[in-house]
């Protein structure tokens, strides 16, 4: 039988019926103490772990918003640090294309160089 205020009440009000004595009474309500007594540290590490969960959740969305002022307060730099990087790297293309060039245009002289030694050769089979 599981004891509760109730139960206890029920036991009072049907007294004679069930012949309780007073130290019944007393002894049933003891244990309830006792049960009660039981269950606080239960209730008290509960509600513990009820405001350590609440206190995480504040932190947790304290950092959410930390982190949404500074991905804000950034987003102007990085759109500068984008603009720079893209610059650098139209200006490394133009100095690529530009060398690129000017070693097809040396390969070029030196072609024509080589053409016209050989050609001079071939012309004049005696000078040397």
């Amino acid at each position: 039988m599981i004891i509760c205020s109730s139960n206890i009440k029920e036991l009072e009000l049907e007294g004679g019926a069930m012949e309780w004595n007073l130290n019944s009474i007393r002894n049933l309500r003891a244990e309830e103490r006792k049960a009660a007594l039981r269950r606080i540290p239960e209730q008290y590490l509960l509600s513990e772990v009820r405001r350590m969960v609440e206190e995480m959740q504040t932190l947790n969305k304290k950092l959410e918003e930390t982190e949404a002022a500074i991905d804000e307060y950034f987003k102007p730099v990085e759109k500068e640090a984008k603009i720079l990087m893209e610059m650098q790297l139209q200006g490394e293309e133009r100095t690529m294309k530009e060398m690129v060039a000017a070693m097809q245009e040396q390969a070029l002289l030196e072609k024509s160089e080589a053409e016209k030694l050989a050609s001079m050769k071939c012309a004049d089979p005696n000078k040397k």
